[in-house]
């Protein structure tokens, strides 16, 4: 990071304080901590929004070190430092099961990688039934890492995520893939700003629908199954 000492005026950082420099100087890095951030060529009203990825929490430290209050950060789900934490991040609520007909599993044994903030699996549908149905996502369904020993929402992929949403046909009879996101990101306190090594439960959010294209969908949750962090 670059500049010098960081100069208040009122509530706005201006162009020549240190930090829209510091904030220039993340973007440019090749392997940036930044998830999302003010524009530092706009002008600055503090606290600052600074989203970092989940395995950055030593670039959090530093700039909170540096800028204090006139920064405001979070580390994947969580805002940092933890003291300005409520409690465990909001998550997604509860959502029911597919129906019996509807079977989810993931096609290759699901590795999430504690170095990258989102990793891509693939995921089998299959349709038991006698009716055709579409499945509906994003860019990719939403996958949860699921604490063992509660069932609970551990923490996923943190990140902008695309809400546009992509059909995917699944005939009576067949299946169809599509694509989840996994990510390391923790989203409870207990494990601060990215989950352990070690063996986890996953699943995946999507919605579907039989019947025309434009028929009512139900939004579901699939049964867990293993993931592994590494």
């Amino acid at each position: 990071m670059c500049g010098g000492p960081v100069a208040r005026r009122g509530n706005t950082v201006t162009m020549d304080d240190a930090l829209p420099q510091a904030l220039r100087a993340l973007a440019a890095d090749p392997g940036s901590p930044l998830l999302g951030y003010s524009d530092p060529d706009r002008e600055l009203v503090a606290p600052v929004w600074i989203w970092l990825r989940s395995g950055c929490a030593d670039v959090a430290e530093s700039l909170h070190r540096r800028f204090g209050d006139l920064v405001d950060l979070k580390v994947g789900f969580l805002a940092f430092p933890r003291s300005r934490c409520s409690g465990d991040a909001a998550v997604a609520g509860h959502a029911p099961a597919p129906p019996t007909w509807l079977g989810v599993q993931p096609v290759e044994p699901v590795v999430i990688p504690r170095d990258r903030d989102s990793t891509t699996v693939t995921i089998r549908l299959s349709n038991c039934s006698a009716q055709d149905a579409l499945i509906v996502t994003g860019d990719a369904a939403v996958g949860h890492v699921l604490d063992p020993q509660t069932g609970l929402i551990a923490g996923g992929a943190a990140g902008m995520r695309n809400l546009m949403a992509l059909t995917h046909e699944l005939p009576a009879g067949g299946s169809v893939e599509v694509p989840a996101a996994f990510g390391p990101a923790s989203a409870r306190l207990r494990w601060g700003y990215q989950l352990p090594p070690g063996e986890w439960l996953g699943c995946v959010d999507f919605a579907f629908h039989v019947g025309p294209p434009d028929g009512t969908r139900t939004e579901v949750r699939s049964s867990p199954f293993p993931v592994r962090i590494g």
